[in-house]
């Protein structure tokens, strides 16, 4: 089981990354920004990050490059994704471990490069799925943007549901 981090400022993206590494038996915490990410990382030291290179607070190429200048965390796996072709050539001088152009790769693609990435018998970190649980919902809880109201539009009934759930958490 691996612990994971996934900085996303879309929710519902952010989201169905970490459905599916749940599903996949990780552990993962979700940041909608760049400075709760790097507060996120820094506090539970996972094994991977996946962050997106455009967010909101602090930019994600900013985010690897403190990550990178900190001694704790300059092997740290990092999969760095936009659609931004710029950001992508901006980031490969601060050294993320993969980098994945959004408009090339679906979200399976991603997904398989975190599998690819994660070594399943690391032991070397040790911090309990429930203080990594704790912490990535104490930075969910004190995220404003989940505080406010949302009106979803969808005439499929299945659809809507999952949206809603997902919305809700």
């Amino acid at each position: 089981m691996s612990k994971i981090v996934i900085i996303e400022d879309n929710e519902l993206v952010a989201r169905i990354y970490e459905r599916k590494l749940i599903k996949e038996g990780h552990l993962t915490g979700v940041a909608l920004d760049g400075r709760r990410g790097l507060e996120m990382v820094r506090q539970i030291n996972p094994d991977l990050v996946l962050i997106d290179l455009n967010l909101p607070e602090i930019s994600g190429v900013d985010v690897i490059r403190k990550l990178r200048r900190d001694v704790g965390f300059a092997k740290l796996k990092i999969i760095a994704y936009s659609a931004d072709s710029y950001l992508l050539n901006k980031v490969r001088d601060i050294n993320p471990t993969k980098i994945i152009s959004k408009k090339q790769s679906s979200a399976q693609d991603i997904l398989d490069q975190i599998e690819d990435l994660l070594d399943v018998n690391n032991d070397e970190k040790n911090v309990s799925s429930d203080k990594f649980m704790e912490a990535s919902h104490d930075f969910m809880s004190e995220s404003p943007e989940l505080q406010k109201k949302i009106l979803i539009v969808e005439d499929d009934e299945v659809v809507l549901n999952i949206v809603k759930t997902i919305v809700e958490k």
